[in-house]
């Protein structure tokens, strides 16, 4: 027998009022939802229920110790259009194998040679900066998090098309966030101009990354990079093959991804903290 749990439930004035109010302002109406109901907290956005889990208990229970009992939402399915099937939204024995596979990039010999090139790359940077300067940390910092990302999984300098790929990714991202509202694949279906901006944005994207994985096969050579790694990883596990041109394609979007903005947003946001 399947029983649904009853949670913490935010008061509702009118029908749709909570998917208004986070499309509005979504921090603070998740901030709202917490001061209202506290560690869990239920809401409606549109047609589908919707938790707030924030106490970190909690979030260790679904991450990490009942994980096999969670599975992505299926929006994922909407995100998987701009994203690919990387890790971020893969699930089951997919998931596994990627991860199998993905496991070696992050090693701890690995991981050395990646800490190497971010204290070269913010060196560099802090060489640039002169005492009274008035610095936009946030165009600094998503420049350093850049060239870091495109060093440690490409091993090339991506300076040169910095702006080009920055604002894809920044791009990229704001669509992803669409994915988790309703009727998002209705949305992304519409003949709107930031649609035909989204597919301009995957174009360039995977235009870039398949020729670097094109030029890295036919090297057939460990680089020291992430991208080495996952061409060269084999499924010892199951039937010793490797990786796909799609399936390299999808990881090394999210790794970019992951290690771009989200980086970034941390490290304004440590900048800011010091201020206050």
């Amino acid at each position: 027998m399947v029983t649904q749990a009853s949670l913490p439930r935010l008061p509702s004035r009118f029908p749709g009022d909570h998917l208004l109010a986070f499309r509005r302002d979504a921090l603070g109406f998740l901030q709202h939802a917490n001061q209202t109901c506290g560690d869990v907290a239920e809401f409606r956005l549109g047609p589908e229920r919707a938790a707030l889990i924030t106490h970190p208990d909690h979030i260790r229970d679904i991450l990490v110790t009942h994980h096999r009992q969670f599975i992505k939402a299926r929006r994922g399915d909407v995100s998987k259009q701009f994203l690919g099937e990387g890790l971020l939204n893969s699930e089951g024995a997919i998931h596994r194998r990627q991860r199998r596979l993905s496991q070696p990039a992050f090693h701890r010999q690995r991981l050395s040679t990646y800490a190497d090139v971010m204290i070269e790359h913010s060196a560099r940077l802090r060489e640039q900066w002169r005492d009274g300067d008035t610095l936009d940390m946030a165009q600094a910092m998503m420049h350093l998090t850049l060239g870091i990302a495109g060093k440690t999984l490409f091993n090339t300098d991506v300076e040169a098309e910095a702006l080009a790929i920055g604002k894809a990714i920044s791009d990229l991202l704001q669509y992803s966030t669409r994915a988790s509202l309703p009727l998002a694949d209705f949305i992304l279906k519409l003949l709107l101009p930031s649609n035909r901006r989204l597919r301009q944005v995957r174009q360039f994207l995977d235009t870039t990354i398949y020729r670097i994985i094109e030029e890295r096969r036919a090297e057939d050579a460990d680089c020291g990079d992430l991208l080495s790694m996952l061409l060269l990883a084999q499924d010892e596990a199951e039937d010793g093959t490797g990786m796909s041109d799609k399936q390299v394609h999808d990881e090394a979007l999210t790794l970019m991804l992951a290690g771009h903005e989200t980086t970034a947003v941390a490290m304004i946001w440590t900048w800011y903290l010091e201020r206050v």
